[in-house]
């Protein structure tokens, strides 16, 4: 059932890039080393270093409560007065129920339209006392990143991977990902027809299913 795949190895020993299959089953196009692919959820770890880059220039705190951070927080239940702080986020042990999955359109401003049709998030524990993966955690990282910069967090996201990193393969908005090789997951229908298995919400764009990399350029910022 895997159409196309892509492997890449970086170690002391020199590089190896290979590429197998097909990007797009469809149309019959060719998976290159250079095809990015949705990354999902490694999305995160460069929400985290974002987040890290701005504690480590004093413009975000780990322990500060978030709804102080950003009172446009205040007002959500189960967010408002819970002492979650970044470091509960960072971690997944902020308690909040993190399955979250709004379409909350496509603009630069859609982490803080998403936060503001939220008015409950359901609570699972106190903060700090037990794991629970949070995608929901990771758009609020995404928010607070973006105060804390005062720019958008594709525009940040976007600085750190071509000025800090220096690559190129990696797409965020679709009118991006069209000037790329941009691999494109299918599955068979029991009718035998090949249906494409398109990525989440734009507003996920924090937490993963909007960015697409090259497993090099991926491997290459690890």
């Amino acid at each position: 059932e895997v159409m196309g795949a892509s492997l890449s190895l970086r170690w002391s020993g020199g590089d190896i890039d290979i590429a197998a299959g097909l990007a797009h089953a469809p149309e019959d196009v060719a998976t290159t080393p250079d095809t990015i692919f949705h990354i999902g959820s490694e999305t995160k770890c460069f929400t985290a270093e974002l987040a890290w880059r701005a504690i480590r220039a004093g413009r975000l705190d780990l322990t500060t409560p978030i709804d102080e951070i950003a009172p446009e927080l205040s007002g959500i239940r189960g967010i408002g007065g819970a002492q979650i702080t970044l470091a509960h986020l960072l971690g997944h042990i902020s308690g909040i129920d993190g399955d979250i999955m709004l379409d909350a359109g496509a603009n630069p401003g859609v982490l803080r339209q998403l936060i503001a049709s939220v008015d409950k998030v359901d609570t699972l524990f106190a903060p700090g006392s037990h794991l629970s993966y949070a995608n929901f955690g990771y758009a609020l990282i995404g928010r607070l990143v973006e105060l804390a910069e005062g720019k958008h967090y594709a525009a940040l996201l976007t600085e750190l991977l071509s000025r800090v990193y220096n690559l190129h393969e990696f797409a965020l908005a679709p009118e991006e990902k069209h000037r790329h090789r941009l691999a494109i997951a299918h599955y068979r229908a029991p009718s035998g027809a090949l249906l494409a298995d398109l990525p989440g919400p734009y507003s996920n764009i924090a937490s993963g299913t909007i960015l697409a990399m090259s497993p090099r350029a991926l491997t290459a910022w690890g």
